[in-house]
């Protein structure tokens, strides 16, 4: 989803991601079933999951990799914790560096807890993920890790995959398709298909 910025983009992706009420007219679906927008926990377990830049809001600072990896686990019911092997093996595909999961996620670097938010969606198994500049303030490496994985999410594993960027040039690289909003309505569709999604378009 691209365009200026503060043009609804925000807004859409936090509604999908359960962290906005739906306003008059709002709604979704997935599969056929109605989304429960509003509430978060349960658009997780409809096979959603989120993942921000802003990791003030989306890290436990204080909290071990293994309990920051587990926490959207907590809230939904009827869903086993993740085991240690789990855990490893998704931080072992983003290429993560740490000293073991019981050390405190806040000691290692932005692009390394950056990874651990995407490899966390790993443990879902999602049928959706939401990206919301998922990439901000990371060295270039990590980008390219999540990067990577974000493709092999969509083209291997069939998730769909929906990201914002405060780079233009990350949503003509990444993105098959980008919608442009103006005023929280899509005023053009490029596609890389229609040859018609570059950073100047």
């Amino acid at each position: 989803i691209g365009g200026l910025p503060d043009q609804g983009q925000k807004h859409i992706q936090q509604l999908l991601a359960g962290l906005q009420p739906a306003v008059a007219g709002e709604r979704g679906t997935l599969s056929g079933a109605a989304l429960a927008l509003g509430d978060s926990a349960a658009i997780a377990a409809q096979g959603i999951s989120f993942v921000s830049g802003d990791r003030d809001e989306m890290v436990f600072a204080r909290r071990t990799i293994r309990e920051n990896m587990q926490a959207p686990f907590v809230a939904m019911k009827g869903r086993p914790m993740p085991d240690d092997a789990a855990i490893l093996a998704a931080l072992d595909r983003l290429n993560t560096r740490h000293a073991g999961i019981d050390r405190p996620i806040g000691g290692l670097s932005g692009g390394n807890q950056q990874k651990i938010l995407v490899a966390r969606c790993l443990l879902l198994n999602p049928q959706v993920i939401v990206a919301e500049d998922c990439t901000k303030g990371i060295d270039v490496a990590s980008r390219n890790d999540v990067h990577h994985l974000l493709r092999e999410l969509a083209h291997v594993q069939g998730a769909a995959v929906i990201v914002t960027s405060s780079d233009d040039q990350e949503l003509a690289g990444l993105c098959d398709r980008v919608l442009v909003l103006d005023g929280g309505q899509v005023i053009a569709e490029l596609s890389k298909v229609e040859q018609t999604l570059d950073a100047q378009a």
